[in-house]
């Protein structure tokens, strides 16, 4: 994490272009299992975005009930991170050491990247006005707000906020300043909804007592 955005090593997206070699390197490797702490090592201060997009993308593709619960938690942990301004991401020794093994990571290079490629024609380095550390001190927060509302007992309310968290992280990961003003956006519009579907339900218990 730098002070300034032209410290950043940044050239179009710069995450999405450095993330497939980050996996080509690893699946090169000679260990016999990949864990979570050896993509997060390999990422270094880059890791906070892709995190942040692992745990949140579930939350748009799927609805498994009770999983918002865990990437919910997790995404909380991550932000909390941001917020309070860490070089890079840590995790818990029992995630870090979460792993596969090194036979089946090939097939996920092969999936990922054809995702990455598509990201990569999407975002690009655009309208940044910030500092790479004024970035993250919206995203962290943002991202935090919207973690806490996939934790609530709404169903099918997980999918924007997720969104949200998804765009912003692409958005500082190639610093990209419309994404980021998209992802901020997605995120009001999620307190909105929340603040509605709150009200409502507190409306409809006081109509009832």
């Amino acid at each position: 994490m730098t002070s300034v955005a032209t410290d950043m090593p940044i050239a179009g997206t710069a995450q999405a272009r450095q993330l497939p070699q980050v996996l080509l390197d690893l699946d090169q490797g000679q260990n016999l299992r990949i864990s979570r702490g050896d993509l997060i090592n390999a990422l270094g201060d880059r890791g906070f975005a892709p995190l942040l997009i692992i745990f949140a993308l579930p939350n748009v593709v799927v609805f498994v009930p009770g999983s918002s619960l865990v990437t919910g938690l997790a995404l909380m942990f991550i932000a909390c991170q941001l917020v309070a301004g860490r070089p890079a991401v840590w995790l818990p020794v029992f995630l870090r050491r979460r792993s596969v093994a090194h036979d089946a990571f090939p097939r996920i290079v092969a999936y990922a990247s054809p995702k990455i490629a598509w990201v990569e024609r999407m975002v690009r380095l655009r309208c940044w006005p910030l500092s790479h550390m004024a970035a993250e001190r919206i995203v962290g927060p943002v991202s935090l707000v919207m973690a806490v509302f996939m934790l609530l007992p709404i169903p099918f309310a997980n999918a924007v906020p997720a969104i949200s968290v998804i765009v912003l992280a692409l958005g500082l990961s190639a610093h990209d300043g419309l994404w980021l003003a998209v992802g901020a956006i997605a995120g009001l519009v999620s307190t909105s909804i929340v603040a509605i579907i709150v009200s409502a339900g507190t409306f409809a218990i006081l109509s009832v007592i």
